[in-house]
């Protein structure tokens, strides 16, 4: 089964022509279970964070806009008590869903949600290979054996599951663990090298970027595995989508071009 979603060309070319946001990222809360040292949000919790009746409104736009895929994120999307509503109104409106979550709340009530909802994929967070390693990246203690059993639960179920890591200081030494994590439950593992800054501009999380060897090395891997990217770029042409292929919404309903770009809305 696919579990990324990639656009046509053809779709890709139309909806940059069109300013046409194929692509939705909705950050249903700032709450999270966990406190990771490098997360870019800088708080965990919400101001006033939009009700579920308020996401269908968004998931309406978005529709109208002609928006096709939405990813539902956070903070911890699952924290939010009308999580299931607004993810199965994502569903009932046709959109392909994903899910992005660190896994440990899922119960295996929750798993059985999610699987009804038949999600393109859920992308789970793996820290480190051992527990020590992941524990100490998420600063909560538990959070890795919380994080696997939520991972099984969904597996078990049929559920497409994707394992996604940022390469940092602390779990560099650990990545063929963790590769043997994601290999012996046969699901896809991405690895990530890029940390920023918090939203507020703190700098905080780039003191645990990892190391320019460890960055090599992964390009490296990635190059004799045939997985590195593969583009072609022209003079003139469109290197990013933002703002105009993708969109984010924020908890509070402000919307910016993409959860990486956190411009005050005008």
């Amino acid at each position: 089964m696919a579990l990324a979603w990639t656009p046509s060309a053809r779709l890709k070319q139309v909806a940059l022509e069109r300013a046409q946001p194929l692509a939705a990222s909705l950050e249903l809360t700032y709450r999270c279970n966990w406190r990771c040292v490098f997360c870019y949000n800088p708080r965990h919790h919400d101001r006033r964070g939009l009700s579920g009746a308020e996401w269908a409104a968004v998931l309406d736009d978005l529709r109208a806009l002609g928006s096709l895929y939405v990813a539902l994120t956070g903070g911890e999307p699952l924290t939010h008590p009308e999580f299931l509503d607004i993810a199965r109104g994502a569903r009932e409106r046709a959109f392909a869903l994903r899910i992005l979550t660190n896994g440990a709340l899922v119960t295996d009530a929750l798993a059985d949600e999610i699987a009804g909802l038949r999600p393109l994929a859920v992308e789970l967070s793996l820290h480190g290979a051992t527990a020590e390693t992941h524990d100490r990246a998420t600063a909560t203690p538990g959070s890795f054996d919380a994080m696997l059993r939520g991972l099984d639960r969904l597996l078990g179920r049929g559920v497409g599951v994707v394992l996604k890591t940022p390469l940092t200081r602390l779990n560099e030494g650990e990545v063929e663990g963790m590769r043997r994590i994601a290999g012996e439950r046969g699901v896809p593992w991405r690895l990530d090298p890029v940390l920023t800054p918090r939203d507020d501009g703190d700098p905080g999380p780039l003191a645990f970027r990892s190391s320019p060897e460890s960055v090599e090395r992964m390009f490296r891997d990635l190059k004799a595995l045939g997985q590195l990217p593969q583009e072609e770029r022209t003079a003139g042409g469109t290197n990013c989508g933002l703002g105009r292929t993708t969109i984010a919404v924020d908890p509070e309903g402000n919307v910016f071009p993409c959860l990486q770009w956190r411009r005050a809305p005008l």
